[in-house]
């Protein structure tokens, strides 16, 4: 039965972290993976949750997540334009479990049979979309000669959506390439979401690592003023360092509290028939930090600790790159967040791997969560060499 299904190549990243498991190199470098190792410790560099020591061992019934946890959610996502909306938060297996059933739902009682992606974008996205049936199309997220967004293009392709599509955006730190919508960007595609009748859903896995949380979120003024009902999803892998706990939200900004009502309905439906509820003693410990002052300050401490790192990192390979006259291979280096992208060939990236223990994606992208500072000069060597 198994066999019958055709076998593809589905996520990039376990192929190449599988390969790079089996190096027994020691000076192997695994620069594919967006999960971030501090300089000093190699840890995720979050000490926040070991600072929060109270009791978390009462259990409840919550089919859309731990109560405290989604009121800290709210609170985290409101500003002070948002009151005029009604704001549902359901607790979601990381952002990958929001989007599934954020699609699952909108494919399922909506009767939304297509999904928009960014080209390029993070690869399971596809997968996710696949998984509930809904048909694929791509729009243009391309970057000029001086590394800015090519807007005209973006609209040009959006411009075909059809009533009742769904489009993802990413709110920031845009994966693979890093550089954003700009506010002005955001409202014209909010104008163009609504007079096309699509639903916008936005990715916010990388929320607070572009600018901070509170200045993150600008992103939804623009909305607010053009649209009634749009979805954000968010997860604490990258800004908080649970990569393996998967807790993450699916959050409905809506005008009409009956849409709110029976978006809850539903989705009770949907995860009570799969995984019943999602787990509560982790998202306890994150409503705690949230609704803290003290835990809540010393979070974004170290939000930004993590983001001043990745640009020094950052900084310092462009630097290195320049020095040896190889700054024409970095094609954004105007981004923000976890990523850059280098002008590789997959012989070359294969190569790097082969000859040298270093891996990267096979169309280019470069972790610099992964990347110390200490191995910037043995990348940028075996670059050279591969570019002879």
């Amino acid at each position: 039965m198994f066999e019958a299904h055709e076998k593809s190549v589905f996520d990039p990243i376990s192929i190449v972290s599988a390969k790079f498991m089996a190096d027994s190199r020691p000076e192997k470098l695994n620069l594919c993976i967006g999960y971030f190792e501090s300089e000093i410790t190699k840890n995720t560099g979050f000490t926040v949750l070991e600072k929060n020591k109270k009791n978390k061992s009462k259990v409840g019934f919550n089919i859309l997540g731990e109560e405290s946890f989604r009121d800290a959610i709210k609170s985290l996502l409101k500003t002070q334009a948002s009151q005029e909306y009604n704001l549902s938060v359901v607790q979601t297996i990381g952002a990958s479990g929001g989007l599934w059933l954020i699609f699952t739902l909108l494919q399922r009682f909506t009767h939304s049979n297509r999904v928009w992606f960014s080209t390029p974008t993070w690869s399971n996205h596809l997968e996710i979309a696949k998984n509930t049936n809904l048909e694929i199309s791509r729009y243009r997220y391309q970057l000029d000669n001086h590394g800015k967004l090519e807007m005209d293009k973006l609209i040009q392709d959006i411009s075909t959506i059809k009533c009742g599509d769904i489009l993802v955006l990413q709110g920031c730190c845009h994966n693979p390439l890093g550089v954003d919508l700009s506010i002005t960007q955001w409202k014209k595609l909010a104008q163009y979401v609504k007079r096309l009748g699509a639903h916008l859903v936005i990715d916010f896995a990388y929320f607070g690592l572009s600018n901070g949380i509170e200045k993150d979120k600008s992103i939804f003024l623009p909305l607010f003023s053009e649209l009634d009902n749009f979805f954000v999803v968010n997860s604490f892998s990258k800004n908080l360092g649970l990569y393996g706990e998967r807790i993450g939200a699916l959050s409905l900004f809506s005008r009409s509290n009956e849409y709110r009502e029976n978006f809850e309905f539903l989705a009770k439906k949907i995860i009570r028939s799969t995984y019943s509820m999602p787990p509560q003693r982790i998202a306890k410990e994150i409503a705690e930090i949230i609704s803290s002052n003290d835990l809540s300050q010393l979070w974004y401490k170290e939000i930004y600790t993590l983001r001043e790192t990745l640009l020094k990192r950052k900084n310092s390979l462009l630097n290195v790159l320049k020095n040896h006259g190889l700054i024409h291979i970095v094609a954004n280096p105007k981004s923000h967040g976890m990523f850059l992208n280098l002008n590789l060939t997959e012989q070359e990236v294969t190569t790097l791997a082969k000859e040298f223990g270093i891996y990267i994606l096979p169309n280019g992208r470069l972790s610099l969560a992964s990347l110390q500072l200490e191995n910037i000069n043995q990348l940028v060597e075996a670059i050279r060499i591969i570019k002879k």
